[in-house]
């Protein structure tokens, strides 16, 4: 069996700042931090740190905050849009700090029909917005296998 590789992350960005956080062949996680626009589902007002996942072969299934399985909710594709591809978000209303992004540490991964995966925290130990200087933070793990 083989292992996969540990990936830690740990940083910051301004709101419409954009950053990849790991990828792993066909798949790709990247945090977007947003300044007083609309959170995954279009809430307006709200700063928000979002990692969402992509990829570059249509057939991905994903389980995290969204979920594409196959079934009725069809597949991670090519075309699937950021906020229908959520991995992990926080948001709070504007100027509001909010460090921590739920409490339950839920698993989630990504796999493309390739073979290639991700897998790690959906409610990372710190995802913030507004905190620690920053308008956005990101602190966790992934794993590519």
């Amino acid at each position: 069996m083989a292992a996969g590789t540990l990936v830690r992350y740990s940083f910051t960005l301004n709101g419409g700042e954009t950053r990849e956080v790991d990828a792993n062949g066909a798949l790709k996680l990247t945090a977007h931090c947003i300044d007083n626009g609309a959170d995954q589902n279009g809430n307006p007002g709200k700063d928000v740190a979002r990692i969402y996942a992509t990829t570059t072969q249509d057939g991905a299934v994903m389980a995290a905050v969204d979920s594409f399985d196959g079934g009725a909710s069809g597949y991670l594709n090519a075309a699937t849009a950021e906020t229908d591809a959520v991995w992990s978000e926080t948001a709070a209303d504007d100027g509001v700090v909010k460090a921590f992004n739920g409490s339950d540490d839920d698993l989630a991964v990504a796999s493309a029909p390739g073979g290639a995966t991700i897998s790690g925290l959906r409610d990372p130990g710190v995802q913030g917005v507004n905190a620690f200087g920053a308008s956005c933070a990101y602190r966790s793990w992934a794993i590519v296998q």
